[in-house]
């Protein structure tokens, strides 16, 4: 199994429909996993491949995604695959281009065993130190990341992953109410990290 990048437990491997939607299905079809993310879970591995291809993996409209699974070293099956713990990347440029935003989601069933700031450490490493060009082009010197304010356990991630907390913005993004369906605004936390001084 290669990865781009890999710890003692985890290794990061560039999200594929091929290699990847059945770990994926199980995390996006989870009502834990989304509750924060404002979408409803997926009801089908169908619609979990049409969410996969349009929000997760790199197009010609938006280059810029770079989405890796996270696999459990050691625990591969008779085929030689490991399993998918979740996923880690970036999503989308900050706003101002001048930073990448990092996402990171880790499946129900793994949450309370430190994969997740491990892998958002792994990937931020990864970014500035290995990683060549790559489709969202040239390296940024910080990476962003917002959290809800009700999501603590988000922001633990980030605090064990070294980001700084910055202000709560008020209206930080869009998306539908659960409940209502309506789009409104939600508040967050923004994070940063700076690239690590040489």
């Amino acid at each position: 199994m290669k990865y781009v990048a890999e710890s003692e437990r985890l290794g990061l491997q560039p999200l594929s429909v091929d290699l990847h939607l059945e770990g994926y299905h199980a995390s996006h079809s989870n009502p834990k996993t989304m509750k924060f993310l404002h979408r409803e879970p997926a009801k089908t591995i169908e619609e979990s491949r049409a969410h996969m291809i349009a929000r997760h993996l790199p197009s010609a409209e938006q280059p810029h995604k770079e989405l890796y699974a996270i696999l459990l070293r050691g625990s591969e099956d008779e085929s030689g695959k490991p399993k998918m713990v979740g996923s880690c990347g970036i999503p989308r440029i900050g706003a101002d281009g001048k930073a990448v935003e990092v996402g990171y989601s880790v499946t129900p069933e793994y949450w309370g065993n430190g994969y997740a700031p491990e892998a958002v450490k792994l990937f931020c490493r990864y970014y500035w130190n290995e990683r060549v060009g790559g489709a969202s082009g040239e390296k940024r010197d910080m990476i962003i990341a917002y959290t809800d304010p009700e999501n603590t356990a988000s922001a633990r991630v980030l605090e064990k992953s070294g980001f700084t907390k910055e202000e709560l913005i008020e209206e930080a993004y869009e998306a539908p109410d659960t409940e209502t369906k309506e789009l409104r605004w939600w508040p967050a936390f923004k994070w940063h990290l700076e690239r690590p001084k040489p």
